[in-house]
């Protein structure tokens, strides 16, 4: 009779911590075509245009100097050197619903000419309309490479001197699409990883002054990004619901499972707000007759070493069950290393971050400012272009 009593007291308290286990570790919902983001990443167009340049530049340096010869059916053989670079680049508005944007380009250089026993010198220029697509390629563990890669020239216009009886346009422009085409593909960096696995990638509208690159995480839970079209104030930025990032804690908590003594940890809500958080838990206890008591947990988020850093500082007793006793959860917070769990989601938020690299070209991010509004949890930073000559 009285392990009978035991098991009546135990029962309702374990049941309800491995109903919701059962629901919290379900796998995501199916996810519909006309899905909404819970991840941006904006790209300024001062950033792309730095890094097409280089590029760009690269593709056009692998050309130079490249002969071009032309033989006339009467007269002396033609040989030209042509020589090129970026003048002036500007990222145009998306006008497709590919995963690409336009780009304009303005070159600028030269060519030497060799015709017979004459030779000289003659200023080249060109303007060209260039679309470039980005390339998302998904590994097993749901990690994303983001690379910006093919480019489809839609027009070529060429601006130069002229030699008697001789259409110079015609054998160099063919040069100059050669160069562009030669432009390396450009290694952005990685996408998400086990605390923010990724489902879904594209681009998404630009707005005016960055590209926004859409995101949808595999997280159960996980919430909807607002419409963005408010500009970013450095070269790129981070947003990431913060719906998704408590849904990103809750998953590990359970995954964590009971902890030894009996407990177990269940956050419930996290609200972030200009630089302090608050953090709705309870935490469970699930041995003899069992019990739960429900916190409220303060602290703030910071950029430590231009990381992104959460720290609990304070704890207040909100509710509980009957027999609940007192335990402190900040401590059992940082010795399952929960909150390093949202530090570790919203570093790999950030596809730069990672030191990208193409050809001799070394691409790199820091984190300058992290804030929070309207559910939205945002980092911006900036980007550095470093060339090894």
């Amino acid at each position: 009779m009285l392990i009978w009593l035991i098991i009546s007291c135990i029962s309702p308290i374990r049941s309800q911590y491995e109903e919701r286990s059962i629901d919290i570790l379900a796998p995501a919902s199916a996810m519909h075509e006309d899905w909404q983001p819970d991840l941006r990443i904006r790209i300024s167009h001062d950033a792309i245009e730095q890094i097409s340049e280089r590029a760009i530049d690269k593709g056009l340096l692998s050309q130079k100097g490249r002969e071009i010869n032309w033989s006339p059916r009467i007269g002396p053989d033609l040989t030209l050197k042509p020589k090129m670079t970026v003048s002036r680049i500007r990222v145009q508005e998306q006008t497709s619903s590919c995963n690409c944007f336009d780009i304009h380009l303005k070159l600028k250089g030269s060519t030497a000419w060799a015709l017979g026993r004459r030779s000289g010198d003659l200023d080249l220029k060109a303007n060209a309309k260039v679309r470039l697509f980005l390339e998302f390629t998904r590994n097993e563990t749901n990690q994303w490479t983001v690379s910006m890669g093919d480019l489809d020239i839609q027009r070529v216009s060429l601006e130069l001197g002229a030699l008697p009886d001789v259409d110079l346009s015609k054998l160099l422009q063919p040069w100059v699409e050669r160069s562009i085409q030669a432009t390396p593909e450009i290694f952005l960096g990685e996408l998400g990883g086990e605390q923010l696995p990724i489902r879904a990638l594209r681009l998404g509208s630009t707005t005016d002054n960055a590209i926004q690159i859409e995101a949808r995480s595999d997280i159960r839970g996980g919430g909807q990004l607002p419409n963005s079209t408010a500009p970013i104030h450095h070269d790129w930025g981070v947003q990431i619901s913060q719906e998704t990032i408590t849904a990103m804690l809750r998953i590990e908590a359970f995954k964590v499972g009971i902890m030894p003594m009996g407990f177990a940890l269940d956050p419930k809500q996290l609200d972030f707000s200009n630089d302090a958080f608050s953090l709705s838990i309870r935490l469970w206890r699930l041995i003899r007759w069992g019990w739960w008591r429900d916190y409220d947990v303060q602290g703030q988020f910071f950029l430590k070493d231009h990381q992104f850093v959460i720290e609990a500082q304070s704890v207040e007793n909100t509710d509980r069950s009957r027999f609940a006793g007192l335990v402190d959860p900040i401590a059992m917070l940082a010795e399952r290393k929960l909150l390093a769990t949202i530090e570790d989601g919203v570093q790999q938020a950030i596809p730069l971050n990672q030191n990208a690299r193409f050809k001799d070209i070394r691409l790199g991010s820091i984190a300058k400012t992290v804030s929070a509004s309207n559910g939205v949890l945002a980092v911006e930073g900036s980007l550095s272009i470093q060339a090894n000559d």
